[in-house]
This record gives structure tokens, sequence and C-alpha cells, in this order.
């Protein structure tokens, strides 16, 4: 531990703010490199305010890793892929005109 701790209070660095390199060094953690963007999009899952992006990842990851498809989605699938292979797909254009949307 830092002898001169007490010093660090005047400083720019807070006591609390000091503890937290303390725990963080002593943790398993790793630096990525993420896009402006991601990061972003990151913020916008946060949960609540001081939700850690580690947390808001993990949340993400487990979600998707529990997620299953019901058997009656797996014949769903099936039956468009094979609807797609009976009669092809439909122009986007076409889509489009039938719902009354423009494409920019």
């Amino acid at each position: 531990m830092n002898q001169n701790y007490g010093k660090l209070s005047g400083s720019k660095f807070s006591r609390k703010s000091y503890i937290v390199v303390i725990v963080s060094y002593s943790m398993n953690k790793t630096t990525i490199q993420i896009s402006v963007d991601t990061l972003d999009r990151l913020k916008t899952l946060k949960r609540f305010e001081r939700e850690s992006y580690d947390e808001v990842i993990n949340f993400v990851v487990d979600d998707f890793e529990d997620e299953e498809l019901t058997n009656e989605e797996i014949g769903e699938i099936q039956e468009a892929l094979e609807d797609i292979k009976k009669h092809g797909t439909i122009p986007i254009e076409d889509v489009a005109k039938e719902l009354g949307v423009t494409l920019e």
C-alpha cells in the first residue's frame, strides 16, 4: 500500500478514485478497443447509470447464449425457406409499393 496515501486526498485524485484503482488492479481485467459508435450503443444498453460495461456486455452475451429457437420457430423458418425455393423472393420495390412506402 502506498505510504503517501494521505497526500493523495489533496491531489487531483480523490481517496475514492485511489481505492478504485487498487481494486481494479487486483482484479483480472483487460482493455479492448471498440469504436465510438460501439461505445455509444453500449451506453444505450445500460440498465442503470453506474452499471459497468463489463456488466452490460455480460448481460447481452448471457441473453444471446440463453436464447434458443422453439420447435415452432424452427418449423416456420423451414417453411419460409421452402417457399423461397419454390417461388423465389419478392423485390423490395414491389414490397414497398404494396405497403405504400417509398424507398430512399
